[in-house]
């Protein structure tokens, strides 16, 4: 780690209406705690392909947990992973034009989606601009969608789910996928102290 200041430690805050429908709980630590309400594993992937880029360059601090018991990371340069086979493929169907620009500039197809996913283009997606059947790749009608596998209807709350206190909202088709479904890196509190104490021969 040659420069210090590339250091930087924090966790993952995971969200999906769908894991919040089902659970009340608004925020996971990893794409696989989430619980799904719709059968279609689209957004699954998505959320997994962002864990993966949000990931590639952590090693995971395991023990080490902060005040919510959530899994803290160490980010750093130094580090680099390729994304899996299975993302690879979701983004080659489904955000075929990084892959194109990433080789066209010869840059790293990592970077490019890191990119990607903090550009308005993506900030202002809406889900039945994105939402696809995942075996044929057709875009499918969002709010059809929905009612047929739920029987909700998108665009308003509902009660909790299975008589849970609490309400939740459907998004509809014409809602930012950002919104509804995102993997968030957050600094830990106090992270310059606590790097002081990993790296204290380094500082």
């Amino acid at each position: 780690m040659e420069n210090k200041n590339e250091k930087v430690i924090g966790f993952l805050n995971v969200f999906s209406w769908e894991n919040f429908a089902r659970t009340g709980q608004r925020y996971c630590n990893n794409v696989d705690e989430l619980q799904w309400l719709l059968p279609s594993l689209f957004f699954k992937q998505l959320l997994t392909l962002q864990q993966e880029v949000i990931l590639s360059d952590c090693v995971c601090l395991n023990p080490l947990v902060d005040y919510g018991k959530r899994n803290i990371y160490l980010k750093s340069k130094a580090f680099k992973k390729s994304l899996t086979e299975e993302s690879e493929k979701y983004l080659r169907a489904n955000i075929p034009q990084l892959e194109v620009v990433a080789n066209f500039l010869g840059g790293d197809v990592i970077d490019q989606i890191d990119w990607f996913f903090t550009f308005d283009e993506w900030r202002e997606l809406k889900i039945n601009e994105f939402f696809k059947d995942e075996n044929s790749y057709e875009h499918v009608n969002w709010d059809e969608y929905v009612f047929k596998n739920s029987g909700y209807t998108t665009g308003r709350h509902h009660e909790g789910y299975e008589g849970f206190s609490y309400s939740f909202w459907i998004p509809s088709s014409n809602d930012r996928v950002k919104s509804y479904y995102s993997v968030e890196w957050e600094p830990v509190h106090n992270e310059n102290e606590i790097l002081k104490i990993l790296f204290e021969d380094d500082q």
